[in-house]
């Protein structure tokens, strides 16, 4: 019998509004960042495929406290910089967009997650987050108002270990007071939130909105998930 249902959070619940290269623009150009939105947009997707998970087979090896996060940040922040020749104030610039990450305005919720809850709670589900994130999410959470909405909250600068660790895990499970076959997580990496959680016994789906996926155990909405519940 399924008790609990966790989500991983960017990319699933939240993305950013109207894209990150837009907010690049917008938050950089005070700074003399002038490339165009398309020129950031392609250095942001070349420069996050060596960054993502901040190194899959690293990223069990790094700290996982804000501030190390930060920096990672800006790692990855300076390789889009050197690809649009960016030759400002870097840091200041950098700094900019970090925080202007934490707005909520500069996040859109996906319109199947309210409806998607209030058909969880229905169910008696308990709701949850497993979360890659630093400090910055929990007051963003409020802000959007989502945090109410989930307990617990498992955010990997706050456990000192980010997914596809099993601690991460397990500190949900724990707090669900649950076995892991009693758990279902839905996130949008199959690496991070289907393949890793499903080795320890958890249901675990794929959220893929543009359908661009060809593995089993994936949804083309939140909602889908209603019905793998009352079939389980």
């Amino acid at each position: 019998m399924i008790k609990a249902v966790l989500f991983d959070v960017g990319g699933t619940l939240i993305t950013p509004n109207p894209s990150v290269a837009a907010i690049y623009k917008k938050f950089g150009e005070p700074f003399g960042l002038e490339a165009t939105e398309n020129e950031l947009k392609l250095a942001f997707a070349s420069a996050w495929p060596r960054y993502e998970g901040f190194g899959k087979a690293a990223a069990t090896q790094l700290s996982h406290d804000s501030e190390s996060i930060k920096n990672r940040w800006q790692v990855l922040v300076e390789d889009v910089f050197d690809q649009v020749a960016f030759t400002g104030d870097r840091d200041s610039c950098f700094l900019a967009l970090y925080h202007a990450f934490e707005r909520p305005e500069v996040w859109k919720i996906y319109p199947d997650v309210f409806p998607v809850i209030d058909a969880l709670n229905q169910l008696g589900m308990n709701l949850g987050l497993i979360s890659n994130w630093d400090a910055r999410l929990r007051p963003l959470l409020k802000d959007l108002d989502l945090e109410n909405h989930f307990e617990p909250i498992i955010i990997s600068c706050e456990v000192g270990v980010e997914k596809p660790k099993t601690e991460i895990f397990e500190a949900a499970r724990k707090q669900c007071n649950c076995l892991f076959s009693e758990i279902v997580y839905i996130g949008d990496q199959a690496d991070f939130d289907v393949f890793a959680p499903k080795k320890l016994g958890m249901k675990a789906y794929l959220i893929d909105r543009d359908k661009r996926s060809s593995i089993p155990h994936r949804l083309d909405s939140l909602l889908d998930i209603i019905k793998e519940i009352r079939s389980s």
